[in-house]
């Protein structure tokens, strides 16, 4: 099996860190329990006895704003805009202004711990989910004379229980969730801008706590507390989002529930790596003998990333950032296998 190269490794909050997101020029953004959001870049390391190649330098720290947790952070497609998403109940919005990061609009409204927070591949919407078990849709739109404002243009209560996760289709404005309920929500604009269920997809006997949308959107992949991946591909007609099947489940290579999980967006290359409570992190790959009547997929790494509960992962060409319980967080360089 093949075998990740640490790049870098560090100690980057005071308390478990729940999420990392690089921006699309390879800024790296950390959140904590530590109610902190940090933002990271990533050098060549200049110090000959360091065991890996690469160090963190810390850019900025973004504090005094949330007053909890914070649970998710998220780059807007320019790499302008940050939202950030708290146990506080808040969302925040922060972009450089005059040179240094600002917190430029607090979004309130849900009523408990708001989990995560998504932009959608065109930048129009934000999408929020909470404990309250309410996803809303912001709209961004510039009010002139006022630079850029969001409202809300849809909420909905599409789940029974608390809702883990919002992720966008990476072409299209279609919104999958995820939630305490083990359901998966499909969630799109019908005809006249109302925002409305398409789907619910069932199968996982546990907490949904991830979803994520492959690079063509083709696939739509789920992670559990029943400790399997479901890989849900798109049925429906041509241009049309509501028809998803459960085409493969992974099952047997997690001992602990999954709590993350992310597509490389990155053209052919396909990995799906996964963030699991008994330390590892496991990036799958379709098979070369996947094929639409039996698809399949391959474990290409396996290994343990951290020594305590990996929180949250994400791709960087080919680099991945993890995150972990103990503070952590941690850079690995695994190209992709060849065919």
């Amino acid at each position: 099996m093949e075998q990740p190269q640490k790049l870098a490794v560090w100690d980057a909050h005071e308390d478990q860190v729940w999420c990392v997101s690089w921006s699309r020029s390879g800024q790296l953004a950390t959140c904590s329990a530590d109610a902190s959001i940090k933002l990271w870049k990533m050098r060549p390391s200049s110090d000959s006895t360091q065991a890996t190649p690469s160090t963190a330098a810390l850019q900025t720290e973004l504090s005094g704003q949330h007053t909890r947790t914070v649970r998710r952070v998220s780059w807007s497609p320019t790499g302008a805009t940050l939202a950030s998403c708290s146990f506080d109940r808040s969302v925040c919005l922060w972009e450089v202004v005059d040179g240094e990061w600002e917190c430029i609009a607090t979004l309130e409204g849900h009523e408990n711990e708001v989990k995560a927070c998504a932009f959608s591949v065109s930048g129009t919407f934000l999408a929020t989910c909470s404990r309250d078990k309410t996803v809303w849709i912001w709209e961004r739109f510039e009010d002139e004379g006022e630079g850029d404002e969001l409202d809300t243009c849809g909420m909905l209560q599409p789940h029974s229980q608390d809702v883990k996760t919002v992720r966008w289709h990476p072409t299209v404005d279609i919104l999958a969730t995820a939630s305490y309920d083990d359901l998966i929500c499909i969630i799109a604009p019908d005809a006249s801008g109302e925002w409305d269920v398409l789907n619910k997809l069932q199968g996982h006997t546990g907490t949904v706590w991830d979803v994520d949308f492959s690079q063509t959107g083709k696939y739509l992949a789920s992670c559990s507390a029943d400790k399997t991946v479901r890989i849900w591909r798109n049925d429906s007609p041509e241009g049309k989002y509501f028809k998803w099947t459960c085409v493969c489940t992974l099952s047997g290579d997690h001992t602990r529930p999954i709590f993350a999980l992310a597509w490389n967006k990155e053209e052919g290359n396909g990995m799906l790596a996964t963030a699991c409570g008994d330390n590892h992190v496991r990036v799958y790959r379709e098979a070369l003998s996947s094929t639409a009547d039996a698809v399949s997929f391959d474990l290409v790494y396996d290994f343990e990333a951290h020594d305590q509960d990996v929180n949250g992962l994400a791709w960087n060409g080919n680099e991945l950032a993890t995150c972990s319980d103990n503070g952590e967080v941690a850079v690995w360089k695994l190209p992709a296998p060849a065919l």
